[in-house]
Formats: structure tokens, sequence, C-alpha cells
């Protein structure tokens, strides 16, 4: 595979898989954060909103396709 080329290339590796389990959390922590503080309903927050869903919806998609790539390359 291509781990056996190169140096340190397990580091990189290691370091892309918990940036991006760290980029999930933060979304997830930032949304409860969002729906548990959200009290008054204002034109301008549901324009953020909806551009935040937005934002979490295209990452998960970003992310699920890095799980069904042909060949086995979940690493492209």
């Amino acid at each position: 595979g291509i781990s056996l080329h190169g140096n340190f290339v397990w580091l990189t590796r290691l370091l892309h898989m918990l940036g991006a389990n760290f980029a999930v959390i933060s979304l997830l922590i930032h949304l409860g954060k969002a729906v548990s503080y959200s009290r008054v309903v204002s034109p301008t927050k549901v324009i953020i909103w909806l551009t935040g869903s937005v934002i979490f919806l295209l990452s998960l998609a970003t992310a699920f396709t890095g799980y069904v790539v042909v060949s086995g390359n979940m690493s492209f």
C-alpha cells in the first residue's frame, strides 16, 4: 500500500485521522451549542442557521464519499 512508500507516512495518516475526528466533534459541539442557546428567532439567525446547516451537510457528504470511493481507496 501507499503507507509503505515514504518516511513517516504513518504519522501523516494518523494526524489526518485525528484532525478529521476533531473536525466532526467540533461541528457537533458547535451545533449543540447553537441549538441550546438559540431562543430568539430573527431573519439574520435563520440565514446563519441555514448556512451552517448547509456547511454541515456538505462536510458529511464529503466525508461519506471518502468511504465509497471505488477500488477501496478510502484515503483518496
